[in-house]
């Protein structure tokens, strides 16, 4: 089952290795939906500051807590560590490291852009808000 998952990986690295940068559907990870997980390929990370840049190999904007359970279990199938990160405020490397997964918990255009935009709440997305 580890070598299926590292086929998949691979397969998927490959299959979409011209759309880099971009944003595209996983087509194997659903969100609880049954709807496909966001994820870039090799999109360069970068800190607010612009004290921390690196490379992980995919980011995933999921919306829902199946969806990160899923790809901590990408992660383990194919030895990538996961990293999670925000507004992306922090001066460490507690971030991604090249060639891992990194999981965003805000949309790309929100933290890749200043001054940030806020945006409305997307209902489809458990992780989003709170619940009083």
């Amino acid at each position: 089952d580890k070598n299926n998952d590292k086929n998949i990986i691979n397969n998927i690295t490959n299959k979409f290795n011209e759309f880099k940068c971009k944003l595209i559907n996983h087509e194997f990870l659903k969100e609880s939906d049954n709807e496909p997980v966001l994820m870039l390929l090799n999109e360069q990370f970068q800190n607010w500051g612009q004290t921390v840049s690196n490379k992980p190999s995919l980011t995933f904007i999921p919306r829902t807590k199946k969806a990160i359970c899923d790809i901590v279990k990408l992660a383990n199938a194919t030895n990538k560590r996961v990293r999670a990160g925000g507004y992306r405020h922090s001066w460490s490397s507690v971030f991604s490291e090249d060639d891992q997964i990194f999981i965003s918990m805000l949309p790309i255009k929100t933290v890749t852009q200043l001054p940030t935009q806020h945006y409305d709440l997307d209902l489809k997305n458990e992780l989003e808000g709170i619940e009083i």
